[in-house]
């Protein structure tokens, strides 16, 4: 099963109903999808008033450099939820295929 975590809006699948939510773009770096993913979660909150402890980071680019595995080619998703949770963040993980997510996508 491939690990993921979805925080994105869909603009041409959006329902009448949905809620939109601003989160600041980050651009990535080679194999950074992992540390742009965290930045924006982590910027996102800050501007909703969410206080980083202090020494932390929500830097793309530092983050990559603390949790980057070379022979994984990027971020481990067990790295990602710790460094949310170190940082005070609640954080769920689940396991699923590619097709659970565009299943989900589509309602």
């Amino acid at each position: 099963m491939a690990a993921f975590a979805l925080l994105g809006a869909f603009a041409a699948a959006v329902p009448a109903f949905s809620l939109w939510i601003d989160v600041p773009f980050v651009r990535q770096v080679e194999n950074g999808c992992g540390s742009a993913s965290l930045s924006m979660v982590i910027s996102y909150w800050q501007g909703k008033g969410f206080s980083l402890p202090s020494g932390s980071t929500a830097d793309a680019v530092e983050i990559q450099k603390q949790l980057y595995v070379k022979d994984q080619s990027g971020i481990p998703a067990k790295a990602m939820d710790q460094y949310l949770r170190d940082l005070g963040f609640t954080t769920f993980v689940f396991g699923g295929e590619w097709t659970d997510l565009e299943r989900h996508i589509a309602k």
